[in-house]
């Protein structure tokens, strides 16, 4: 028989193949041998990568100096072999007014130009475990609308894909 646990498989990706051959040998106790062979094939499927929060957070206020934040994720993929890339879309943009319940609405200039602020960067380094760090920059004049207490949540979602059908997403929140 032969057994192994799940676990000890998962760094092969969908597709590859491990094979082991084991000899078996009949000895009669007087000299006579008989050998056989069993191969065992293992093959691989694909383990959908995963995602760590490092920081998924931002907040930003009009006036500052700087009127940026960044933050990262991390994630891994048993796949050895499997190489994920991340891409980013912003999910919504939404404001409310002073009073945190009526909603502010938004033209569409003001929508772009807070989505466009959101930027992703893929470390060179990454294989089949690696980082994904973003950035939020915005400049003071598209910011100029909000008055005292007024606030803008944007949301943007990071998508980590192994290209062989397993992805992880993960939300960031810019306030």
């Amino acid at each position: 028989s032969y057994a192994i646990s799940e676990n000890n498989l998962n760094f092969l990706a969908a597709g590859e193949v491990v094979t082991a051959v084991f000899t078996i040998t009949v000895n009669d106790q007087n000299g006579g041998t008989a050998n056989q062979d069993v191969t065992v094939t293992l093959t691989g499927s694909n383990d959908a990568p995963t995602i760590t929060v490092v920081d998924v957070a931002g907040a930003i206020t009009e006036g500052a100096a700087t009127l940026s934040d960044s933050g990262a994720i991390t994630f891994a993929d048993l796949d050895l072999s499997d190489r994920p890339t991340a891409t980013e879309a912003t999910k919504s943009v939404s404001a409310k007014l002073a009073d945190g319940i009526t909603t502010l609405v938004l033209s569409a200039d003001q929508q772009t130009a807070i989505a466009n602020a959101f930027s992703i960067t893929n470390a060179v380094a990454n294989t089949n475990n690696g980082t994904v760090t973003w950035d939020y920059t915005i400049s003071e004049g598209n910011l100029d609308f909000l008055a005292a207490g007024e606030v803008v949540t944007a949301v943007f979602t990071i998508t980590v894909n192994d290209q062989n059908g397993g992805t992880a997403n993960q939300d960031v929140t810019v306030t």
